[in-house]
């Protein structure tokens, strides 16, 4: 391997490092990127990490606010009902294809997941991430137009720029929509299917209404 074939391996891997953090959540929306922190914690040298960091700015997960400062980019509830209403188009789109092909044994799984997670369901918030993307990636990996799941796959990174720290939507209906929605998937229910799959998403847009009117009224003297 040569040397500038090198530096473009290190620089993809720093890419890919960095972008799993701020999916993930170990960068929090808004969190101030700190170059010099993150290289040592990567191992890598700032030319990689500066490149990494310039194709992240390119698909809007980081934003610069001045020449010295870069942030995670944030999602804001007029940005989570756009997106929403984009996969609604997208997601049960998707969904209604992939119908079809999906293997029974892996809706199975996933439901057996869900079933855990709402059995162990306690008053209070839950991290529901894991359960969603399960399900989400059941579809996807399922879908058999892979430029529509690209499309959304980039809009579901965008949707995970929304503080974490915020969400607290009525997960339990939610992760019952997805319960109906592979009821109709081992049905073959394909037109069901796509309803439920707005249902959900409509359920989730719900959630964030509920969350915005109580932060509304908890700012009100």
């Amino acid at each position: 391997m040569n040397k500038r074939t090198e530096t473009e391996s290190v620089a993809s891997a720093t890419y890919g490092a960095i972008k799993a953090m701020i999916v993930n959540h170990d960068i929090t929306p808004g969190a101030v990127i700190e170059e010099r922190k993150l290289a040592d914690e990567l191992g890598v040298s700032r030319t990689p990490l500066r490149a990494a960091i310039s194709r992240l700015l390119g698909e809007n997960l980081l934003k610069r606010i001045s020449d010295r400062t870069t942030v995670v980019q944030s999602m804001s509830f007029k940005d989570m009902f756009e997106l929403i209403e984009v996969r609604k188009c997208l997601e049960s789109q998707a969904a209604a294809l992939a119908t079809p092909l999906v293997p029974l044994e892996q809706v199975s799984l996933v439901r057996s997941r869900i079933e855990n997670f709402l059995e162990k369901l306690c008053d209070g918030e839950r991290d529901y991430w894991d359960i969603d993307q399960n399900f989400h990636d059941l579809i996807a990996i399922n879908t058999p137009n892979q430029n529509l799941v690209r499309i959304i796959t980039d809009v579901r990174t965008q949707a995970r720029l929304f503080n974490p720290s915020r969400v607290s939507f009525r997960v339990s209906r939610a992760a019952r929509c997805q319960l109906a929605v592979l009821d109709a998937i081992e049905a073959r229910d394909a037109k069901t299917v796509k309803k439920l799959m707005i249902v959900h998403l409509e359920e989730v847009k719900d959630g964030l209404k509920e969350l915005l009117d109580s932060e509304y009224l908890a700012s009100r003297p």
